[in-house]
């Protein structure tokens, strides 16, 4: 990369049994929680939460690895889920999923509302917001296992129906 931004777009996936409480999917490395410090685990890559990086970049029908993730998430499958950070459904897969796009500002909001860059020194600080998440946009609205869109993307895929 040329240069490093103190901003960027990133997608939340939440779950949901009813269309109306939705609960976030967590990842290990990629900014979600506003208050999760940033980590950086040399040598290891995360390498599905990198890839989630590039999906807001362009329309996620360029992603087809992306709806076949969340078709496996929302079948339960462990293998997956065991590669993200937070599953707000232990038990049983929820019966939707909604996938939401955000910017997230590098930095807290201070008293007067402006966004002020974190330093090593914040990290000692308790309860910071390292991130600030501003909506843009839903990219995906209420999609089941049934959807017309799960179905065209794992297609005769014999490997994904299992």
């Amino acid at each position: 990369f040329s240069r490093m931004t103190k901003d960027r777009h990133e997608i939340i996936i939440l779950g949901s049994n009813d269309g109306q409480n939705w609960m976030e999917y967590g990842f290990k490395t990629k900014p979600d929680e506003v208050n999760k410090i940033p980590l950086s685990i040399a040598p290891i890559d995360w390498f599905l939460d990198w890839s989630l990086w590039f999906v807001p970049l362009r329309h996620y029908k360029y992603h087809p690895w992306f709806l076949r993730l969340l078709y496996k998430i929302l079948q339960g499958n462990q293998k997956v889920l065991a590669l993200m950070g937070n599953n707000p459904f232990p038990d049983t897969p929820p019966q939707m999923l909604k996938v939401v796009k955000y910017r997230y500002l590098f930095g807290y909001v201070n008293q007067d509302n402006q966004i002020k860059t974190n330093s090593f020194m914040d990290c000692f600080k308790p309860n910071i917001s390292w991130w600030k998440r501003q909506d843009e946009e839903i990219l995906i609205h209420s999609l089941q296992l049934n959807s017309k869109l799960i179905t065209q993307a794992i297609g005769d895929d014999i490997w994904l129906k299992h």
